[in-house]
């Protein structure tokens, strides 16, 4: 069986040095019509990524302050964050065992 995985990064930037504001990724098999399984979200550190010199688009912060108040609250609230390395390291184990991984480009997502 075919294990793909889709990733997709939010963040404050359209840059590969841009803050991230969450990361979620599902698991799937590309050659079926079975769903999606193995999904994962989280939410990354916006302030411990200032201290590291990410940055924040202006345009693509008042792009998220145009959104509806529940999709901007779950973006850009404080609330379940957790810092970058704890994120690395869930991804790179949800990445264990995959087939292929699609996503936005090398570069960037």
């Amino acid at each position: 069986m075919a294990v793909h995985a889709m990733i997709d990064l939010e963040t404050l930037g359209t840059k590969p040095d841009c803050t991230i504001i969450s990361l979620g990724a599902i698991k799937f098999n590309p050659y079926t019509d079975n769903e999606p399984y193995g999904g994962l979200y989280y939410k990354a550190d916006i302030d411990e990524q200032s201290k590291l010199g990410r940055t924040v688009d202006e345009n693509t912060l008042a792009w998220w302050n145009k959104q509806d108040p529940k999709i901007k609250d779950e973006a850009l609230s404080d609330n379940d964050r957790i810092n970058l390395n704890e994120v690395t390291r869930k991804i790179n184990k949800f990445c264990v065992g995959l087939d292929s991984i699609w996503c936005q480009g090398p570069t960037f997502d």
